[in-house]
């Protein structure tokens, strides 16, 4: 972590091991990531794109790549997981909540993409579930996402996280998910 960053949220940082055994560094996000995650991005297939863009995009925008690194680690949220790898570490998930603007900011949008070899190993759930304690530590109540009907991985996960799945007002597409989150622990 090259970068300085006032109120970075260390106490924040895990070192978890999956169900296979693979250790994974999952820590909050810093803008230095930005090459990482468009490499990232990159690796995964087309169909991983769209199923979390709804578009298959060559790489990122500019603007979405800011969205994912560009990040105050309360109201917006990025955690990067990150697996060893023969040059280092290479970043093998992103999941982020991005706090509604209304005040007060009770409810936030969720959203998380793997690469595709790493997926089915239980990092998702871990990443929901640390989304979830940083985001009721910081006043968020509520959960939000839309997804696309066809993309059984994320509905089956987010069904086994204590997400509702609700019809989408845009049609049989997309669904809704919800999930009302925890009140933060007071210490």
């Amino acid at each position: 972590m090259d970068d300085v960053v006032l109120d970075y949220p260390i106490h924040l940082i895990r070192c978890l091991t999956l169900r296979n055994g693979a250790p994974v560094l999952v820590r909050p996000i810093l803008a230095s990531d930005g090459p990482a995650v468009q490499a990232f991005f990159r690796g995964l297939s087309a169909h991983t794109r769209y199923l979390r863009f709804f578009m298959t995009l060559p790489e990122l925008t500019p603007a979405l790549l800011a969205h994912i690194v560009a990040v105050d680690y309360r109201r917006r949220m990025t955690f990067a997981a990150f697996a060893r790898a023969d040059d280092g570490r290479r970043l093998i998930g992103v999941a982020q909540y991005v706090a509604a603007d209304e005040s007060p900011r009770e409810r936030a949008e969720v959203a998380l993409v793997l690469d595709d070899r790493w997926q089915g190993r239980g990092l998702g759930r871990l990443l929901l579930l640390l989304l979830a304690d940083a985001a009721s530590d910081a006043g968020v109540v509520e959960f939000g996402a839309d997804v696309l009907a066809e993309n059984r991985a994320m509905l089956s996960l987010a069904r086994a996280s204590g997400f509702a799945i609700e019809p989408h007002a845009d049609g049989a597409m997309f669904r809704r998910l919800r999930m009302r989150l925890a009140p933060a622990a007071v210490a």
